[in-house]
């Protein structure tokens, strides 16, 4: 085999789709005995007024709810997979910088990611998976999801 993993990083969605994802960032890591960390991005809940270069972001005062329920649903998928409180890491803001950023962060090796495929607007303008996959620094496992 190819390497060795030492820090995994689970990055889920909080879909069922994202169980997928889960169950084979587990089988990694626990193959390379490496640690196994889960990540979560809760984009803002924002709207603007305006428009063009005079639109205004408006806070719409539900991040602490959204942040709460995603916490919810990110201790429930970490504790079925038997990921301690110390690895699971949720931030706000866009999913891309925040991959970026937590992957540097805690010196990941490995990331895994689920890769849906692109409809509507996805489409023209790329997935976050695709995003990602230019400027990461490590390696990075894509799972296939319907």
């Amino acid at each position: 085999m190819p390497g060795s993993y030492k820090h995994v990083l689970l990055t889920t969605d909080l879909t069922p789709d994202s169980e997928v994802v889960a169950q084979k960032a587990a089988e990694i890591a626990k193959l390379y005995n490496a640690k196994l960390s889960i990540f979560h991005a809760v984009q803002e809940p924002r709207m603007f007024y305006g428009g063009g270069e005079f639109a205004v972001p408006v806070d719409l005062g539900l991040e602490e709810d959204i942040e709460q329920a995603a916490r919810r649903e990110l201790n429930k998928q970490a504790e079925k997979f038997e990921i301690g409180p110390a690895d699971r890491w949720l931030e706000i803001g866009l999913t891309k910088e925040s991959i970026l950023n937590i992957v540097q962060q805690l010196n990941i090796d490995l990331l895994v990611i689920g890769n849906h495929e692109a409809q509507g607007l996805a489409f023209l303008f790329g997935s976050v998976t695709d995003a990602i996959m230019h400027k990461i620094s490590c390696d990075v496992l894509a799972v296939r999801l319907k």
